[in-house]
C-alpha cells in the first residue's frame, strides 16, 4: 500500500487492528459517534452525543491504549508509516548502522513539534482495505485529529472527530431560504457564521462553499485550522491553506491570499484583534470574505467584533461591508438520543438603520438593533431572530422548552418558551405588535 494510506490492511492479513484501524472502525461503524478518546493507558472511549460515551469491548474486556500504539499513530500520520520509530536512511534507502551494528532510529518530526507546542492539529484521511463479499474495498474518512501532552508531561492524549461528507445544500442543513438570498446577492463584503462550539459553523460555511462552487466561477481561498473539509471544483476553484502547515497565522494567510486574487476568501476563525482588521480590510478591498466566530447571537456577534476594532473608522468601515450574521445552535431532540435539531437567526445588515446602529456603535443603538430584530422588525430584509425557529421546535415538541429558552439571548422570549411548556399555547405577543415570521418557514416548506 502506499504511504498516502494512514492504516494499513493488517485487520485483512490477520494481525491486530491498529489504533488507526479501531478510529476508523468506530466512526465508520456508528454514524452517531463523532469522537473518539484515547490517552496512554486509558480505555478507548466514542462519543455519541454530550454526556453520552461508550467504551468498546475487546473479548469483554475494556481496549487499553499504549504510549507505543499512540507514537504509532501519530508516525502515520506525519511520516507516513505507522510504526513507533524510523530509521535513519543514506542516499540510497539503506539504514545506516550504528557501531553496534544496529539500525540507527531518528526521532520522528513531530516529537519536538508537540514537545514545543504541547498540542498538534492535524487532519487526514484515514484509509483502510476491506473485505465485502468476497472483494477488496478501499474505506477511507478525513478526521480531524487533537494531539497533546498531559498527565505532566508523561503521557499523551488523542481526540479524533469524524468529518463527514460534505453538506447537500444549505436546505438541507435546515436554514432558511434568506441564507441562499444572502449568498445569491453577495459579491464581497463580510459575513459572519457564530455561534458557540459544536453548532456546526464550518458545515454551514462548508454548504454556502458548496452553493457558491455549483452557481458560479470563483477563486475561493480558505484559511482553517485545520483544514475540514475537502472541497471538490464544479464551477470554481479551490486553493485550501492549513494553519501552521502551509501559513503560519490567519493574518499572514490573509495577506498571502490577496497576491492570488481571490473571490473568496474564507477565515476558519476570528479569534484575534488582528485577525479581525485583516478580515475587515479584505472586505473593504471588493472581496467576499466568509468567516466563523464563538457568539451566542447576531447582535453580541457584531459588540464583539467591535470590540477587536479600536477606532471609529474602523466601525464605520464594518458598517459598509458587513453583509449579514447567522447566528445559530443545534439543540438535542426532546426524545431521540443522538438527533439534534439547528436554531438559527439571520441579520441581513443591508438596511440603513442596521448599518447606523454598527457604525455608532453604543450600547443603546445595538441594544436598540436587537430589540427591532427579535421583533421581526427586519423580516422584510432577510432578517430573521431565534424566536422564529426556536418557537416552532418547542410548539411540534421537538425540543423542550428549557433547552429551547437557553439559546434565547431576550428574557422575555425566554418566559415565552417556558410557558409553552407550561400548557401556555400561544403567549401573548409583546414589544413592537404580533410577530410573524412564517414567511421565511413556509417558503422553506415550498421548496423541500
Amino acid at each position: 500500500m502506499t504511504t498516502d494510506n494512514l492504516v494499513e490492511a493488517s485487520t485483512a492479513l490477520g494481525a491486530a487492528p491498529t489504533l488507526g484501524e479501531r478510529i476508523l472502525d468506530l466512526l465508520l461503524g456508528d454514524p452517531n459517534i463523532t469522537d473518539v478518546h484515547c490517552a496512554t493507558d486509558e480505555p478507548l472511549r466514542a462519543r455519541r452525543a454530550s454526556n453520552d460515551w461508550v467504551t468498546p469491548l475487546e473479548n469483554a474486556e475494556q481496549i487499553i491504549v499504549t504510549q507505543e500504539q499512540i507514537a504509532a499513530l501519530i508516525n502515520g500520520i506525519y511520516e507516513g508509516e505507522e510504526t513507533p520509530y524510523l530509521y535513519e536512511t543514506d542516499d540510497g534507502g539503506h539504514q545506516v548502522m550504528d557501531a553496534q551494528q544496529h539500525p540507527k532510529r531518528r526521532q520522528p518530526q513531530w516529537i519536538p513539534q508537540l514537545n514545543s507546542r504541547k498540542v498538534l492539529h492535524p487532519s487526514k484521511t484515514l484509509r483502510d482495505v476491506r473485505v465485502v463479499d468476497g472483494k477488496e474495498e478501499i474505506v477511507s474518512l478525513r478526521v480531524r485529529f487533537t494531539f497533546q501532552k498531559q498527565d505532566m508531561g508523561d503521557a499523551i492524549g488523542v481526540m479524533a472527530r469524524a468529518l463527514r461528507a460534505l453538506p447537500g445544500s444549505i436546505g438541507e442543513l435546515g436554514l432558511p431560504v434568506q441564507v441562499e438570498q444572502l449568498i445569491e446577492t453577495a459579491t464581497a463584503g463580510l459575513l459572519i457564521v457564530t455561534g458557540p462550539t459544536g453548532s456546526g459553523k464550518s458545515t454551514t460555511i462548508a454548504a454556502i462553499l458548496q452553493a457558491i462552487n455549483k452557481s458560479r466561477s470563483s477563486n475561493i481561498i480558505t484559511l482553517e485550522d485545520p483544514v475540514e473539509f475537502e472541497h471538490t471544483p464544479i464551477k470554481s476553484f479551490f486553493n485550501q491553506r492549513e494553519i501552521g502547515v502551509d501559513v503560519e497565522s490567519f493574518e499572514a494567510g490573509v495577506l498571502d491570499a490577496m497576491r492570488f486574487a481571490p473571490d473568496i476568501l474564507v477565515i476558519g476563525e476570528i479569534r484575534t484583534a488582528e485577525t479581525m482588521r485583516a478580515a475587515l480590510r479584505a472586505a473593504e478591498s471588493g472581496h467576499l470574505v466568509l468567516a466563523s466566530t464563538h457568539a451566542g447571537a447576531a447582535v453580541s456577534t457584531i459588540r464583539k467584533m467591535l470590540a477587536y476594532l479600536d477606532s471609529a473608522s474602523d466601525a464605520i468601515a464594518l458598517s459598509n461591508s458587513l453583509v449579514g450574521v447567522i447566528a445559530q445552535a443545534l439543540i438535542p431532540d426532546a426524545n431521540a438520543r443522538n438527533k439534534k435539531h439547528l436554531a438559527y437567526e439571520v441579520l441581513a445588515c443591508n438596511v440603513q438603520e442596521v448599518q447606523t446602529a454598527i457604525a455608532d456603535g453604543s450600547g443603546d443603538k445595538l441594544h436598540g438593533l436587537e430589540q427591532k430584530l427579535r421583533q421581526g422588525h427586519f423580516a422584510r430584509a432577510l432578517s430573521l431572530p431565534f424566536m422564529a425557529s426556536l418557537k416552532p421546535l418547542v410548539q411540534e415538541g421537538k425540543i423542550l422548552p428549557a433547552r429551547a429558552a437557553a439559546v434565547a439571548q431576550d428574557s422575555t422570549d425566554r418566559q415565552e418558551l417556558l410557558n409553552l411548556g407550561r400548557g401556555g399555547g400561544q403567549a401573548a405577543h409583546h414589544g413592537g405588535g404580533a410577530r410573524d415570521w412564517s414567511g421565511g418557514t413556509m417558503a422553506r416548506r415550498a421548496r423541500v
